[in-house]
């Protein structure tokens, strides 16, 4: 698979880069280091955020903005008439084929479309190839690094590694494996609270079952599973009765009308007084039904839940409410993504803190969790409870039914499922439950006592005769229910059957697969191990300080030790490197870590990395990079750097056309105006300075002439082999110009000496008594000394012309195959 150089960038209306009609256009070479220089304001930064837009579609600091700070009302420049961003980009493979353009459009209303000019099928997956860890690399991404907490960094860096599908696919899985995550999104808890129910009702209906078929045939009830039997044995009892012979010969107990049956019982004797014995025997049937519970059980159930509520309403005390609790979420947060470094200061009064914030706020966030892991035992408690089932059917009772708004347990539900139930409701519901069970044995005896009444009044024949059908009746429904309850129990035990083999597997599978990912991670970090030691030793020239990056165990922390801190072993890099120490660490790994990836991106684009570094340290960096920039390592990579530091800037001008670098200066006045870059070339830089001084734009073309001024200075030197001195670099940015004319004039002074200048003695004449004279009365000496005196455009012109003229002085008329041209002198003491 071919991997990718970006080896052009062209911006119009994005962000500080306005470039009406006119795009920022910068061109990079593959095979040297790339560098753009730009003090602050000129439209570095926006470059950057640029080529986050285009591949990873984003910038992240506008993407934390607040929702009423509208973020997406500041990716398109202000001041662009159309409101319009376009990006184009392009991208060279390393395999020779032809080079992919694609272009990136941001309109006025925020959408965002991607194309590809040169036809490539598929841009936005193209894009989504680019954006690695190491592809776009700012100072904040270094510093974080090491910042971060073990766990965050140990992510980071396996995305680092090319292996974030497996730590994303981790993090999934062991979400997957919560058990809280489970027991909710399974509904366990819901099953198997479902399935005792349903175990306890076919027990209740089984006692019925047992009772009813003694009562009809005079005989126990031996084994449950030949119920079919027992049901033919109940029919066949009541059926051999003369008077309902005719309504159950060949009928199953199943299909027999009961309701027939009593009738023709009515009919025989009785009436109304036989319809009250229906009425009791029934209701004492289904009071009968309800059976008993252990009583010492569902005390032990109450008396825990109100344990547990005594232990909530504890911790719920010691907190300070919700708006505490959002409060210290926010916080933590805001911590935890490293927004908030000085972990001695309170983030919101600013006041000195004695304990660390992050120990405060875990104090105070570990009382809300006790809360809620109280709260999850109450809502399951009262969910298992024996008694709170027995409740909501004594209230659901016949004969003992309240009206629906009065019930305890209709009121109390939601209370109880979601685990604020209060002390007061508790009490309340157990001495509801205490008052329904001593009524329904009060109102069974007062049923019973009924029944003997009715029975002494009507014939003792039909009396027996109707509780036997009336038992018949109960048994043939308890059976049915039972059926039924041990069909719901199997359908739930099958449902949860399946939950926890799900269980089993992903508990198996999550295991198996995070040994698989931490053995890959440290494999993969064992491959960067002497790279990234060997890069940090070299930009600090120490040897004596070691890190060491240690993958935990089978968990996802990245810790950073130091193996050797001048005689001492394994200590805290956190805790004892000094910034820029901790930012060379986190350069040297994420370069070491780039060199080994094999991905779509062979570029890396590096904004002011360098910032927390001494000038020294900041040229063991750029030494570093031009050591693995390709094609000097065979399997280096491209190198972009942006920076604003004036050392920098001078180290970049030096490099410049040496071969292996290629340096970007950028200057114009954004976001309203115009950004030029000095590679843009002579010509075109001195063509916009006419059209603007033609314009009568003075104030415009002003920064433009400088640059063109020092553009051509710098060539001089660079053609002829001027040398500098050693603080040439070092000198003030402001004194550029006079220190290239200082560089020209003594190096011309000096072989004019030793009498072998190759200047003839116009030249010599023409630079030394009119064009540097001019140049410096028209320009340097009213730019150093930062005159207020407005320059007119024709004086302006000008000085261009007189900075082309000294130029010519170092050209020479060459002639070869009848044609003339001006070619540079090789040096100040050699034509050719």
């Amino acid at each position: 698979m071919p991997r990718y150089f970006l080896t052009n960038i062209r911006v119009e209306g994005f962000r500080g880069i306005n470039n009406e009609a006119d795009p920022l256009e910068l061109k990079f070479r593959p095979d040297t280091v790339n560098s753009i220089f730009a003090v602050n304001g000129i439209g570095k930064s926006s470059l950057f955020e640029a080529l986050s837009f285009a591949i990873r579609g984003k910038i992240p600091k506008l993407e934390v903005l607040q929702a009423q700070e509208r973020a997406a009302d500041y990716y398109c420049n202000r001041f662009h008439s159309r409101g319009h961003a376009v990006i184009d980009l392009e991208f060279l493979p390393d395999d020779g084929a032809a080079a992919v353009s694609i272009r990136v459009e941001r309109s006025r209303t925020g959408i965002r479309t991607v194309s590809s000019p040169s036809g490539y099928s598929d841009p936005n997956a193209f894009l989504a190839d680019l954006d690695a860890d190491f592809t776009l690399l700012d100072y904040k991404t270094f510093s974080r690094f090491i910042d971060d907490s073990p766990l965050e960094r140990g992510r980071s860096f396996s995305a680092l590694l090319g292996l974030s599908a497996y730590s994303d696919m981790r993090q999934s899985l062991e979400a997957a494996l919560d058990t809280r995550s489970l027991n909710s999104d399974f509904e366990i808890n819901v099953l198997n609270t479902s399935i005792a129910a349903a175990q306890q009702a076919a027990q209740q209906a089984l006692v019925s079952i047992r009772t009813n078929y003694e009562r009809v045939t005079g005989n126990a009830l031996a084994d449950v599973d030949k119920l079919d039997e027992y049901l033919q044995n109940v029919a066949s009892a009541l059926g051999s009765v003369p008077l309902l012979a005719s309504h159950f010969k060949g009928k199953a107990l199943a299909d027999i009308d009961f309701e027939a049956v009593k009738k023709a019982i009515r009919e025989a004797e009785g009436g109304e007084k036989r319809k009250e014995l229906e009425r009791v025997i029934e209701s004492i049937g289904k009071l009968e039904a309800v059976g008993t519970v252990d009583g010492a059980a569902m005390q032990n159930e109450q008396i825990a839940l109100s344990t547990l509520i005594d232990a909530r309403d504890e911790l719920l005390a010691s907190t300070r409410g919700d708006l505490f609790q959002r409060l210290y979420e926010d916080a933590d947060a805001l911590v935890a993504k490293g927004e908030w470094t000085d972990t001695s200061t309170c983030p919101l009064c600013f006041s000195p803190l004695n304990t660390s914030i992050k120990a405060h706020i875990d104090s105070q966030l570990n009382q809300y969790r006790g809360v809620a892991d109280k709260v999850a035992q109450i809502k399951e408690a009262w969910r298992a409870a024996q008694w709170v089932r027995r409740l909501a059917l004594l209230e659901k009772t016949e004969g003992l039914t309240t009206d629906e708004r009065e019930r305890v347990s209709v009121r109390l539900s939601a209370q109880g499922a979601s685990g604020s139930l209060t002390k007061e409701e508790l009490t309340g519901a157990t001495a509801r439950l205490a008052s329904l069970e001593a009524a329904a044995t009060t109102r069974l005896q007062e049923l019973n006592a009924q029944k003997a009444r009715i029975e002494a009044e009507l014939p003792q024949s039909l009396v027996q005769l109707t509780e036997q059908v009336e038992y018949g009746r109960q048994f043939k429904d308890c059976v049915a229910e039972y059926r039924e309850k041990q069909k719901e129990e199997a359908a739930h035990r099958a449902r949860r059957d399946i939950r926890e083999r799900w269980r089993r597997f992903i508990t198996s599978a999550a295991s198996v697969f995070a040994e698989a990912e931490a053995a890959l991670s440290k494999t993969k970090i064992g491959a960067i191990d002497s790279e990234y030691k060997s890069m940090f030793r070299q930009i600090m020239n120490v040897g004596d300080v070691v890190p060491d990056l240690r993958r935990v165990n089978d968990r996802e922390d990245l810790h950073v030790e130091l193996k050797d801190f001048h005689g001492q072993h394994q200590l805290s890099a956190r805790a004892l490197l000094s910034e820029s120490y901790r930012n060379a660490l986190a350069i040297s790994v994420f370069l070491a870590a780039a060199l080994k990836d094999s991905g779509a991106p062979r570029f890396v684009v590096l904004d002011d990395v360098t910032s927390s570094f001494d000038s020294g340290h900041q040229y063991a960096i750029m030494e570093l990079i031009r050591q693995v920039q390709q094609p000097l390592n065979a399997q280096g990579l491209q190198f972009i750097i942006l920076s604003h530091d004036g050392l920098l800037q001078k180290y970049f001008d030096r490099l410049d056309g040496t071969g292996n670098w290629r340096h970007h200066h950028l200057q114009g006045s954004p976001p309203m105006g115009a950004i030029l870059s000095q590679t843009q070339g002579a010509d075109r830089l001195k063509s916009t300075i006419d059209t603007l001084l033609n314009a009568g734009q003075v104030t415009q073309a002003e920064p433009l002439i400088r640059q063109y001024l020092e553009y051509k200075l710098q060539q001089v030197i660079r053609k002829v082999n001027v040398p500098v001195s050693i603080d040439f670099a070092m000198k003030d940015h402001s004194q550029m110009v006079q220190n290239c004319i200082d560089a020209i004039t003594d190096a011309v002074d000096l072989h004019q000496k030793a009498g072998n200048l190759v200047l003839d003695a116009q030249q010599v004449k023409d630079l030394s008594t009119v064009h540097v004279p001019a140049i410096v009365s028209n320009w340097v000496s009213h730019y150093a000394t930062g005159s207020t005196s407005s320059f007119s455009a024709p004086m302006l012109k000008s000085v261009i012309a007189t900075v082309d003229n000294l130029a010519e002085c170092f050209r020479f008329s060459y002639a070869t195959g009848g044609n003339t041209t001006r070619r540079w002198y090789k040096s100040l003491s050699s034509r050719l």
